[in-house]
């Protein structure tokens, strides 16, 4: 993975396994405002660039990708294709 590029994953529901120690993991709750709990996280470094995935969440989860510029899986084993 390129170590200038910030990596983080929006997981839904449960983290997936083997996620790799350089990326930044946080969980998306349902029933709580998911821009606030995406955008947060982001703003923690606006000058890094930035690979954004989100794990699981069915068509939610496509949607938000979409929304934010990222990547979409319900697959454990394309996220370290994804981030890099």
């Amino acid at each position: 993975m390129d170590n200038n590029t910030r990596h983080v994953l929006m997981y839904f529901n449960s983290p997936p396994p083997g996620i790799p120690s350089d990326v930044e993991a946080y969980p998306l709750v349902d029933g709580q405002d998911f821009t606030d709990q995406i955008e947060l996280p982001l703003l923690n470094n606006l000058i890094t660039p930035l690979t954004l995935v989100f794990f699981g969440g069915g068509e939610t989860g496509k949607r938000l990708a979409d929304l934010y510029d990222g990547k979409h899986t319900e697959n454990p084993t394309e996220l370290p294709n994804l981030f890099s």
